[in-house]
């Protein structure tokens, strides 16, 4: 068999390029490849170690958090590829193992338990696919595991899914690290015509290497330069040439479908596209959030604190993971309420006693030169006489009192504590919009925060679900989620308490309650055929519905829910996955009808707008509580968000849009005997 294998560069995308490059660097102990999916990196990191075991008969374990994962993964990757490269000759597949005919071997296993990390020191290389899955324990104890041999090297690949994730805090931004050019020009060739590759072949999207230092050396008792041994490589879908195509469009593909769906999360939900499409650090909601409707994308920017204002510092007590402090300022403009955090403190150990974090907060408010009034905000509970303390003095007292130190202080501690869940439905209502005369926003560089507001779940009572962790080093468990949410819902409610009490009395007089909604199990329940019902303009608002019917259910699948006409091409790529259409219109929107027509292949039905929308509502809301059912996570989108709070608030009166449309629904498929009536 020849030691020459040649393979044309039009089986690689850039990714492939930049991985050889910094493999074949001995100097370089640690390599990432970070970005958005479909962009190649575990198919490039594949490509890459399958050749190289070939030409060095070095041995490589693919480690994967868990498990079970590998095989429906990664490994199955390998395989293909070995098939792609026509090497199936060199290369034979087992279970979890691939060996090269030279003797040299790929492993594939899972971290469920880091006592596996023994026993690494035999391998060249050691590949971490999903490295967010992985606990900086076990990206540490690799670390020291694998040695004794020249050139070792550990790759990882993942998704920036959070700005606080350890991958960041503890590795990235620890490190100094500069701007490396972005291609490899003029240094890679077609194999075949001996023809340098022009740069956008092996155009990544950035990289980065860190910095070199000096190291003492024990041996010789003098100090080394040990040169920069870390390199980033970030890539996102447009440098996969199996997605927007080859530079000179002769080979790869050009996936329309891909791009399109990356173009609707940019419009659905900005912060997923960010970090998927973009490969930018964010938090991305996974269903079930308590601040379903906070979008960071939106709610989150640059935010100085205004000399003119007070402050108003609120607190929670929980002293790990930390004690909570966030500093808010308010005012009135335009008819419109803004509440905005500007800063936020999270007291951790040492801090963490509420003299400390007191000590921190006036600091802050010191240093930034604030000398107007302080509000002071937090959970009733911690106003209870503390037993430890000689004076019998509280959490909330010995707080406020290191405060006045330098302050005028005025408390704002309600009697009682709000309800949870009906204070998360009143934060939620303002994030999406149905409370308009009220504003929410948080300082970008409220890292704590964001992440909290993002994270924290709802339990199945519609409360914070109180999630205990336990830290592998002290032994201690401690709630890892909700604290600065709580700090939230204490000032909220609280700085707009008419309001409030007037959301909750309304939402408790409601025919339909929050736990009244039905959801169903995607997984579980296979979809019919698509139908969309719209009402085109009820009270200014554009509704629809699409949904499937099964065993007399309605099962809504999504919504759109704006003010004024939807555009038709857009409304047209809605209904693209639909077999039929009812619309509610009134006659001066006949055009919109015929417009529509020619631009879905779909029979659309016009029908006249209903002469009493609350006869028919009055008539079918009972039906569509106890037969229509809701993805259950619907929060993922702001407009669907939007469209259930519209949904809760209706009274008989205000807030009709969202059941009207799905008393529609209702009334359709009732006419054509596939719905039963439960009234």
């Amino acid at each position: 068999m020849t030691n020459v294998i040649k393979i044309s560069h039009k089986l690689f995308n850039p990714n492939y390029y930049h991985l050889r490059d910094a493999m074949a660097n001995e100097n370089i102990r640690f390599i990432y490849l970070i970005g958005g999916s479909s962009s190649a990196k575990s198919h490039s990191v594949a490509q890459s170690i399958i050749l190289d075991t070939l030409q060095s008969g070095d041995n490589t374990i693919v480690l994967r958090k868990v498990g079970s994962s590998i095989k429906n993964s990664i490994y199955e990757d390998f395989k293909q590829i070995i098939n792609n490269l026509n090497l199936t000759g060199c290369f034979r597949c087992y279970q979890n193992i691939i060996r090269c005919y030279n003797g040299a071997k790929i492993d594939f296993s899972g971290l469920d338990d880091s006592e596996k990390i023994k026993g690494i020191s035999n391998y060249k290389r050691v590949i971490l696919e999903e490295l967010t899955e992985f606990e900086l324990y076990d990206q540490k104890q690799i670390r020291k595991r694998l040695r004794g041999r020249k050139g070792q090297q550990i790759i990882s690949m993942f998704n920036p899914i959070s700005e606080k994730h350890w991958i960041k805090t503890e590795v990235f931004d620890k490190e100094n690290l500069t701007e490396a050019p972005n291609h490899l020009y003029p240094n890679v060739k077609d194999v075949f015509s001996g023809k340098v590759l022009n740069e956008e072949y092996t155009r990544v999207a950035a990289k980065w290497v860190n910095s070199e230092r000096t190291v003492y050396n024990p041996r010789t008792q003098s100090y080394d330069r040990h040169p920069a041994d870390t390199v980033i490589i970030k890539s996102t879908y447009l440098n996969n040439f199996w997605v927007v195509g080859s530079p000179d469009g002769t080979y790869g593909y050009y996936d329309r479908q891909t791009i399109a769906d990356f173009e609707k999360d940019k419009e659905r939900d900005y912060d997923y596209y960010r970090i998927y499409a973009l490969g930018e650090w964010g938090s991305i909601k996974t269903g079930g959030e308590f601040w379903y409707a906070f979008d960071p994308s939106k709610h989150k920017g640059k935010i100085e604190y205004n000399n003119n204002l007070p402050v108003h510092v609120t607190i929670d007590n929980n002293v790990l993971p930390y004690i909570s402090i966030a500093i808010w300022q308010s005012y009135y403009k335009d008819g419109v309420y803004h509440d905005v955090q500007i800063y936020e403190i999270a007291a951790r150990e040492p801090f963490n006693s509420v003299t400390k974090a007191a000590e921190l907060t006036a600091k802050y408010l010191l240093d930034i030169g604030h000398t107007d009034k302080v509000f002071l905000y937090g959970d009733q509970t911690t106003k209870a006489s503390n037993t430890i303390d000689d004076e019998k003095r509280s959490f909330f007292d010995k707080f406020r009192e290191k405060i006045e130190e330098s302050f005028v202080v005025e408390e704002r501690i309600p009697n009682k504590n709000p309800s949870v869940s009906m204070s998360g439905e009143f934060v939620n209502a303002i994030y999406a919009g149905a409370i308009n005369n009220i504003k929410i926003s948080i300082n970008e560089k409220c890292l704590e925060s964001i992440d909290d507001y993002i994270l924290t779940k709802k339990d199945i009572n519609g409360g914070i679900l109180k999630k205990r962790i336990k830290n592998r080093l002290t032994g201690q468990t401690y709630e890892e989620h909700g604290h600065f949410s709580d700090t939230k819902r204490y000032l909220i409610t609280q700085l707009h308490s008419d309001l409030y009490t007037k959301f909750s009395l309304r939402r408790k007089h409601n025919h339909t309650q929050e736990d009244d909604i039905m959801y169903y199990d995607k997984s579980k329940i296979e979809a019919g055929e698509y139908r969309v019902e719209i009402n085109l303009d009820k009270n200014n608002i554009f509704s629809a519905a699409k949904y499937f019917v099964k065993d007399k259910k309605v099962y809504i699948c999504d919504v759109l829910f704006t003010e004024g006409l939807y555009d038709t091409k857009n409304l047209a790529g809605f209904m693209a996955d639909c077999t039929a259409c009812e619309m509610e219109l009134n006659p001066k929107y006949k055009w919109y009808l015929f417009e529509l027509r020619t631009l879905v292949k779909m029979p659309v039905i016009g029908k006249k707008e209903s002469t009493d929308f609350k006869k028919r509502i009055s008539a079918h809301t009972d039906n569509v509580r106890t037969n229509f059912y809701f993805p259950p996570d619907y929060d993922y989108s702001e407009e669907f968000s939007r469209f259930f709070n519209n949904y809760l608030d209706y009274d008989g009166d205000k807030s009709c849009e969202a059941v009207n449309i799905l008393c529609q629904v209702c009334e359709s498929e009732m006419r054509k005997g596939n719905l039963r009536n439960n009234v």
